[in-house]
C-alpha cells in the first residue's frame, strides 16, 4: 500500500509540473492534441500505482518521455510564432497561414494571441457587381461573370448576393427570378 500512495504522489507532482499548460486551460480551450497527452499521462499514472510489483522505471521513462516531447513541442511553437511575427524578411502571405494553422493551438495554449478568420468579400450584392471588392482581389468582372456560367447562371440579376472566401469558395443567394420581369 505504500508503494502504490508513494507512485501517486509521484505522479501527481510529474503531472502538476510537467502539463501545468494543459491542467490549467478550461477543458474548452483544450486541443485534441492536449486531451491526448492528458489520457496518456493518467494511463501512465494509473497503471504505476495499481501495479506497485512491476519496476518504476517502466512507466517513469514513457512518462518523462510524453512529458519532454509535449514541452518541446510548445517551445518550437512559441519560437516559430515569434520568428515569424519579427522577421521583416518573411512574407505576410507565411505569416497568415502560419497564424490559420497555429490559431487553434495558441487559443488553446490561453496566449493573448487571438485569431479571427478574415470575412468573404462580397462581390454581388442585389445584382450589382462590386467593382472595389473584385479589386481587391485582382479579378475582373469579366473573370465573375465566367465563374457565373461555369455555375450556370448567365444573368447577374439572378444574384441576390455572392461572396467569395480567401480560399476561393463562392457562397450564393439567388434571387426569386424569372426572365420575363
Amino acid at each position: 500500500m505504500g508503494t502504490s500512495a508513494a507512485r501517486m504522489l509521484l505522479f501527481i507532482i510529474l503531472l502538476k509540473f510537467g502539463l501545468r499548460d494543459i491542467l490549467g486551460a478550461k477543458p474548452a480551450e483544450r486541443t485534441l492534441a492536449d486531451f491526448t497527452v492528458l489520457f496518456f499521462a493518467a494511463d501512465l499514472s494509473l497503471l504505476a500505482v495499481i501495479r506497485p510489483n512491476q519496476p518504476l522505471a517502466y512507466f517513469l521513462v514513457p512518462f518523462g518521455i510524453l512529458i519532454l516531447t509535449y514541452r518541446l513541442q510548445k517551445i518550437v511553437q512559441q519560437s516559430s510564432e515569434k520568428w515569424l511575427t519579427q522577421d521583416p524578411s518573411v512574407p505576410p502571405s507565411m505569416v497568415r497561414e502560419h497564424e490559420l494553422s497555429m490559431s487553434g493551438a495558441a487559443y488553446a495554449s490561453g496566449t493573448d494571441h487571438k485569431y479571427c478568420p478574415p470575412m468573404a468579400l462580397p462581390l454581388i450584392e442585389n445584382g450589382k457587381v462590386r467593382g472595389d471588392n473584385l479589386r481587391k482581389i485582382g479579378k475582373t468582372q469579366l473573370w465573375l461573370r465566367r465563374e457565373l456560367r461555369n455555375f450556370g447562371y448567365r444573368d447577374l440579376r439572378q444574384v441576390n448576393y455572392l461572396t467569395m472566401d480567401d480560399t476561393g469558395n463562392f457562397f450564393m443567394d439567388l434571387k426569386n427570378y424569372s426572365p420575363e420581369n
